[in-house]
């Protein structure tokens, strides 16, 4: 029986070695035939993907002129009738100032084509076709970066040759399709023949070869034609922007492995060398059939490559084939066996790997602070992880019930109850907008135990995308809603007294003015001897102080008054729709208040207030004359001996005397150099380094003394002065700090304070964008050396300001929001702003680590500001840093800058230089 089983096992070993050799021969030779194929196909793939990239390459290039001439047609775009020379004045220093090219495929010039209007071409002139005849257009200006040849056969008033009609028919399709035309390639003053033909051998790129054109049409007014009638009858020109073919492609790193052919339809435009080509001269070459076009304004580029080398030698194929049979008939019953091996253990693996899996799932849904659950179809709780458990409270039996049943817990549960019944409810049908399918992802917010949760929903569907369960998500977002109600609450509130703040009480006022019909009051309380507290005592003594008098100055007010602090020891008590008799009873209570001493840390400290009262019929007076007024009120009390109220009387003559009086001195001022630039720098609070300067205004009057800005810039604002002053601060700052940045080889920037008066221009003064590029023009500055600094009061006009800041942020020029918190903006507003830079106003940052709650309401709101800043992809500076605890608690808080006496006063530039030498070489040391 052995004997018969060998026999057995030996023909059965022959049987196989029969049946296996011609097998293993007809699979080796057919695995071989694939394997060619399959590389064949890889290494036309690979092919393919390298001609794309190659064409993504050329396309980056084409975008760049494409953005060039449309900026340029947008420019020239008249709101009405025809481009004006100004205008082109206008268009040619940008162009300039731009730089649009290097000569190396960046454009060689930018051309303005207006309609001449003759019925047949003079010299200089391009011939256009239409539909009823023909028209003819003329190049009026040329702004060169390098000699292109169809600008100077055109402008020069030569007839083109070929360029000629091809920017004509580009020019005519532009005018009738309203879009950006890429013009067939050509050869100025030459033959489009000169371009045919493939080339036969890998050379370089010729420097003199074809160009080409875009070509964006510009109509009389900005709102574009709708059909080809209204665009032929209201073209005024085109801008056309030429340049070379030859070095665009020059500045192309090709991936492929060997060249690659660039044509326009047949005309050849150029050729790429590969990375195997570099030396390949003009070695013959063949070109595959491998190809991938490249559509831009109009034109298909075509780019081809060459036919790879020939595969190497094949025994590999016959050695393979033989291992193979050899392999086949010794191993063939222990391969099964092996195979039966691995199989199992395959399945080991898996088994191993979904163990692992489900293991990695529970710890997450186990460890996630977000509370899970699945409903099922039936609308029974499936799944619930712990932290779900622990914010509902949910009982054991849980798993399983219906969520009707469990809404009451919590309304959490009751949130996880309607989002599954409303995506269960939706079945099988996704809408009518496949995309848009309401089950993907529904919200809703919920509170449970004082914290706020938002709750999202989606549906789990099968196959036949119908929803089979529904996947719950709570988030625990409490501290983020307390963050927004913190950042809410600086934005309107005084940090310190928690009164309103300046911009609430402007709002306040300038409302009350326009609707109250009995008149309103205002009254300005200014503590006296608050100064000789807080330099005694020190600013801690004067905040509390500070605060405790706030706590006066709001109590017991009549209905609809406000009170808000303005700044310093300032208050005000704003008296909607109130007669003067009952001003003067609040302000005569409000002076018997503070009659009484304030009590801080067993000393009493008696300060009183003086009190300015003003009354204004409805329409009589804007809020800043109101002010003003009541300011003019309270010096009277002061000058009376402080403690008392006056009414504020002959307004008129005492305000405009005051208003003539400064701004004749102003104007002085500015003819005999009398202002001048102190400057502040600003730290890495990480590093220790510099990272530029704030320019602040100073007057020192040989009359008045040394002038605070507080004083004569509002005069500025209301006399028209401050134009003039901020074009000057402009200059001036931009002119030290490139002349510190080319001697010291620095890459510092200086920031000017802008005031909204800037932004607007007329017939004799050009706007701020203006003024901002032909300074940088006129410095040879570059525009990131410069910063702007507007208030969040000034954002509130969108039409006008939002747009000039936008298109200097997009210049390169720095944008930053100064004393930010204090102002009254809307902060989803904020993400539409273009910001470099939020300015955190030094009222929060003395806040820090004072006593009770304000020193950690002072860090919220910091580091709310700070977060705020990252989300708008914007630096965050704190100001007023005096001394080294701020310095560590804003670090801390994540605030990447700051400034302040710290660091360095306001001084000279050149004196500033010298501090922020010291502050280098100290932190350098420290490092």
């Amino acid at each position: 029986m052995p004997a018969e089983a060998r026999r057995r096992a030996r023909r059965q070993v022959r049987l196989i070695v029969a049946v296996s050799v011609p097998v293993g021969l007809v699979l080796s030779t057919a695995a071989a035939a694939y394997d060619a194929h399959q590389d064949q196909e890889r290494s036309a793939g690979s092919t393919r993907w390298q001609l794309a990239v190659t064409a993504d390459a050329v396309r980056a290039r084409l975008d760049v002129q494409g953005e060039l001439t449309q900026i340029s047609a947008a420019m020239l775009t008249p709101t009405a009738g025809t481009v004006t020379a100004d205008a082109l004045d206008l268009w040619d220093a940008h162009l300039q100032l731009i730089g649009a090219g290097d000569g190396a495929g960046a454009g060689d010039a930018v051309s303005w084509v207006a309609v001449a209007g003759a019925p047949e071409a003079q010299d200089g002139e391009v011939v256009l076709g239409t539909a009823d005849g023909s028209a003819t257009a003329v190049v009026e200006r040329v702004v060169r970066y390098t000699e292109p040849s169809l600008v100077d056969e055109l402008a020069g008033g030569g007839e083109g040759g070929q360029a000629a009609q091809v920017l004509a028919q580009a020019m005519t399709a532009a005018r009738d399709t309203g879009e950006q035309v890429l013009s067939a390639p050509y050869l100025p003053g030459g033959d489009a023949a000169a371009l045919d033909g493939v080339p036969d051998a890998v050379d370089a790129v010729d420097e003199d070869g074809p160009e080409a054109a875009l070509v964006a049409p510009v109509y009389d007014s900005t709102d574009a034609p709708a059909t080809t009638v209204d665009r032929r009858a209201r073209i005024v020109g085109w801008t056309v922007t030429t340049f070379r073919i030859a070095p665009l492609l020059a500045g192309i790193e090709s991936p492929t492995a060997h060249a690659t052919l660039v044509q326009d339809a047949d005309a050849a435009l150029g050729v790429l060398t590969g990375q195997d080509d570099a030396s390949a001269g003009t070695a013959p070459v063949r070109w595959s059939a491998e190809q991938v076009d490249l559509t831009v304004a109009g034109r298909t580029w075509t780019f081809t490559a060459a036919e790879a080398d020939g595969s190497g030698p094949v025994s590999w194929v016959t050695l393979i084939a033989g291992l193979l049979l050899t392999g086949l008939v010794v191993g063939l019953l222990a391969a099964r066996a092996a195979g039966e091996v691995r199989a199992v253990q395959l399945a080991a693996d898996r088994t191993r790997d979904l163990a692992a899996r489900s293991r990695e799932l529970e710890s997450i849904t186990r460890n996630t602070p977000d509370a899970l659950a699945r409903v099922d179809a039936d609308g029974r709780l499936a799944f619930a992880n712990e932290a779900l458990r622990q914010a509902v409270g949910l009982p054991d039996d849980a798993i399983g019930r219906r969520t009707a049943d469990l809404s009451s817990f919590s309304p959490v549960m009751g949130a996880v109850r309607a989002l599954s019944n409303h995506m269960l409810a939706l079945g099988a049908d996704p809408g009518p907008d496949p995309e848009n399918d309401p089950r993907r992802l529904i919200s809703m917010s919920a509170q449970s135990g004082g914290h706020w949760y938002d709750v999202r929903a989606v549906a789990e569907v099968d196959d036949e995308n119908r929803t089979e369960s529904v996947l719950v998500v709570a988030r625990d977002v409490t501290r983020f809603r307390e963050a927004q109600d913190r950042l809410g609450h600086a934005a309107t509130h005084d940090p310190l007294t928690g009164l309103a703040s300046r911009d609430v009480a402007r709002e306040r006022g300038v409302s009350a003015l326009a609707t109250a019909r009995a008149g309103t009051a205002l009254l300005l309380l200014d503590l006296d001897r608050f100064k000789l507290v807080n330099d005694s005592y020190g600013h801690a003594v004067g905040d509390e102080l500070l605060q405790l008098a706030a706590a006066r100055v709001g109590a017991d007010l009549p209905d609809r008054a406000s009170a808000a602090r303005l700044g310093g020891d300032e208050f005000v008590v704003l008296l909607p729709d109130a007669r003067p008799a009952t001003a003067d009873e609040v302000a005569a209570r409000l002076v018997a208040a503070f009659d009484e001493p304030f009590t801080l840390n067993g000393e009493e400290f008696a300060v009183g207030c003086s009190v300015g009262v003003v009354h204004a019929e409805p329409g009589a007076m804007p809020w800043d004359e109101l002010l003003r007024c009541a300011d003019v009120a309270m010096y009277r009390a002061k000058a009376a001996g402080g403690g008392c109220h006056q009414w504020y009387e002959d307004q008129e003559a005492d305000l405009a005397r005051q208003r003539l009086t400064m701004a004749a001195d102003l104007r002085r001022a500015v003819d005999e150099g009398e202002l001048y630039l102190a400057y502040q720098p600003e730290v890495d609070l990480v590093s220790g380094e510099v990272r530029g300067f704030e320019a602040l205004m100073r007057w020192s009057s040989r009359s008045r003394g040394a002038v605070a800005p507080s004083e004569f810039v509002p005069v500025a604002e209301e006399t028209g002065l401050i134009t003039e002053l901020g074009s000057w601060a402009l200059r001036r700052a931009v002119s030290d700090i490139a002349a510190h940045n080319r001697l010291t080889g620095s890459d510092l920037r200086v920031w000017v304070n802008v005031s909204p008066r800037q932004f607007a221009g007329h017939a004799n003064r050009p706007d701020l964008v203006t003024t901002v590029v032909d300074v940088l023009a006129q410095m040879d500055a570059p525009p990131r050396w410069l910063g702007i600094e507007v208030t969040e009061s000034a954002l509130a006009d969108d039409a006008r300001v939002v747009p000039m800041l936008r298109a200097l942020y997009e210049l390169g020029v720095g944008v930053a929001i100064d004393d930010f918190g204090t102002g009254y903006s809307s902060l989803s507003r904020l993400h539409d702003y273009p910001v470099t830079l939020l300015k955190i106003d030094q009222s929060f940052v003395q806040q820090l680590g004072g006593d009770g709650d304000t020193g950690p309401r002072a860090a919220g709101v910091v580091e709310a500001i700070v977060a705020l800043g990252r989300s708008l992809g914007a630096a965050v500076i704190a100001e007023g840093v005096e001394d080294e605890f701020r310095f560590i608690q804003l670090r801390a808080l994540g605030c990447g800058l700051a400034q302040g006496y710290l660091f360095g006063r306001p001084a000279t530039f050149a004196d500033a230089v010298r501090q922020t030498s010291v502050l280098t070489r100290r932190s350098g040391a420290a490092g």
